[in-house]
């Protein structure tokens, strides 16, 4: 079911139509009455006309003279009361039609029906009660005003400091994010930092053990061909010196193939030592080849490992300096979230309040102002009607 809120300002003019309606309803009401009274008065008038005619006053002041003086006297008391009762109730049922007053039409209407004296008590006691009600209002409205104030001052107090308390809970919570990411991407660069020491590292020990074993082989085929190359030398200059046995005749029984003396294969001795020479020169390119890109992969291996080290190091202290940096705006974060939830309370409570005053201090109908005025005119009308009532306003 759904609920229907009603407008508070269309119930206020519905509540000032009722007012002026009932005032209309008593006004017609007290017309009639008036009418009824003003016969009564013209009635009593001729009556004390003929009462106080030579019939009934001389025969009274012959016969009856203090009697008749004295209701007579009544009499015409009662008119006047009558006469000022009927103005003061004319003038107060004008005013409670024009200022849509309830209470100055329950006055005119006691007036009318009411003795003389219980209707000037009712308007001095109804003067009092408007005077202690404005009184009232007047000291209720300086306390609204002050309380309305100082609400107003704490609720915009609050509001900045709990929207500055939430900006800094944002930047606070944006500054954690961003040395988090930068945390993150720090553990990573280290990460991949000590995967490729670990490749470089594998790859040099693969690498220096080829060169080690290639150096070595090297050096075992230069000092080989060294050898080979030593004994050939030493062989062909033994065979170079068997020329001398030429000279000299053979023994008798030496064979006939032996005519000539055994010289070796001197004709060939040039290639063979020469290959040996290409040999070795080949084997000592290669062992110093070899050596050279082992002491440079070694000073790259160990520069590269000492730049990692200190890229490594410098990443470990920036990403401790981050953490601890974390650490200490999630303190701050803890701490502003604190006083925020603490303001934020403040200003529930400062909302809660205003809407507390609202009913006595903000009305929705007539303002402070309106109401005073309001309220001086049913004062003043009532002091008129009283006047009347009291004779210091003549009937003419």
């Amino acid at each position: 079911m759904k609920t229907v809120i009603p407008d508070t300002e269309l119930l206020a003019e519905f509540k000032v139509h009722v007012d002026t309606t009932q005032c209309s309803l008593k006004a017609e009401s007290f017309g009639s009455r008036q009418q009824m009274r003003g016969e009564e008065i013209e009635a009593l008038a001729k009556a004390v006309e003929i009462i106080s005619g030579k019939a009934v006053s001389g025969a009274a002041d012959k016969h009856l003279p203090a009697l008749v003086q004295k209701h007579a006297l009544f009499l015409r008391s009662s008119i006047t009361y009558s006469r000022r009762q009927s103005k003061a109730a004319e003038l107060l049922t004008a005013r409670a039609q024009k200022f849509g007053s309830k209470q100055l039409m329950q006055i005119a209407t006691k007036i009318g029906e009411d003795p003389f004296a219980k209707v000037t008590q009712m308007i001095r006691d109804m003067i009092a009660k408007l005077q202690d009600e404005a009184n009232a209002e007047a000291g209720h409205k300086e306390w609204c005003d002050g309380e309305l104030h100082d609400n107003k001052l704490t609720r915009e107090e609050k509001t900045a400091e709990v929207n500055t308390l939430t900006a800094n809970v944002d930047g606070l919570n944006a500054k954690i994010d961003k040395l988090k990411a930068g945390i993150a991407q720090l553990t990573q660069e280290m990460t991949e930092l000590d995967a490729a020491i670990m490749e470089a590292t594998n790859v040099r020990s693969k690498e220096k053990a080829k060169n080690e074993e290639t150096i070595a082989d090297s050096t075992s085929a230069i000092e080989a061909v060294e050898m080979a190359t030593q004994v050939l030398k030493e062989f062909y200059g033994k065979a170079s010196g068997a020329t001398a046995l030429v000279q000299q005749s053979p023994a008798d029984d030496a064979p006939a193939s032996w005519n000539a003396p055994m010289t070796g294969q001197q004709g060939a001795s040039k290639g063979v030592l020469g290959m040996l020479e290409i040999i070795h020169t080949d084997f000592t390119r290669l062992q110093a080849d070899t050596t050279s890109e082992e002491d440079q992969a070694a000073s790259e291996y160990a520069e590269f490992m000492e730049t990692s080290q200190k890229d490594k190091e410098l990443k470990y202290a920036d990403r401790l300096a981050k953490q601890r940096a974390q650490t200490a705006k999630e303190f701050d974060l803890g701490n502003v979230q604190k006083d925020l939830k603490a303001t934020q309370g403040e200003l529930d409570a400062a909302h809660a309040y205003y809407v507390q005053l609202k009913p006595d201090c903000i009305a929705d109908g007539l303002s402070f102002e309106e109401r005073f005025q309001a309220r001086q005119q049913e004062i003043e009308s009532l002091n008129e009607a009283f006047k009347i009532l009291s004779g210091e306003m003549d009937d003419a």
